[in-house]
Formats: structure tokens, sequence, C-alpha cells
């Protein structure tokens, strides 16, 4: 995420969490868990091919600022809260 809000791609292991916000060669690159065969040639690609690493790049940032933009995560977090204390019956 951190990266992402920079607008830089990153390469990772495709295990839980980093799957939830990667999308393969969308905004970033997944390596099977073990591949060093796979991250060695990520790595290698990025380094030879500058479009696609600028491509990853410019995709990266809209993805978090979609989802975890700070107004939108205050005002889902109110929601939640204003449907809880709905719920709740005061004697």
């Amino acid at each position: 995420m951190q990266a992402f809000s920079m607008k830089l791609f990153c390469i990772v292991t495709a295990i839980n969490r980093c799957n939830e916000i990667i999308q393969d060669n969308f905004n970033g690159v997944l390596i099977p868990p073990k591949d060093t065969n796979g991250l060695e040639y990520a790595m290698f690609e990025m380094i030879e091919n500058d479009q696609k690493r600028i491509r990853l790049a410019t995709n990266a940032r809209p993805l978090i600022m979609e989802r975890y933009e700070q107004q939108k995560v205050w005002q889902l977090i109110k929601q939640e809260y204003d449907l809880q204390l709905n719920d709740v019956n005061i004697l």
C-alpha cells in the first residue's frame, strides 16, 4: 500500500494480503511462493521493459486512492456506527 501510494509498482509473492492489492501485470507482479527463477525473471523484466514498468506504476496509485482514501474509510466507519446505534434499544 505504501509503495502504491507513491506510484511505485511491486513485485510480491502471491500470498494472502499481497494478492488482495496486487493485480498481476496490471499494477504489479505476483510471483508464486519460493519461485526464485520467477522472481529473478520479474526483476530483470522490470529493468529491461520501461513501458511495462511505467504502466504498472501508473496503475498503482488509483487503486489505493479508491479503496483506502481516508474520507471514504471514515464515512464507512461512521455508517457502521450509525447502524449499530440504530440497532440498540435504549430503555
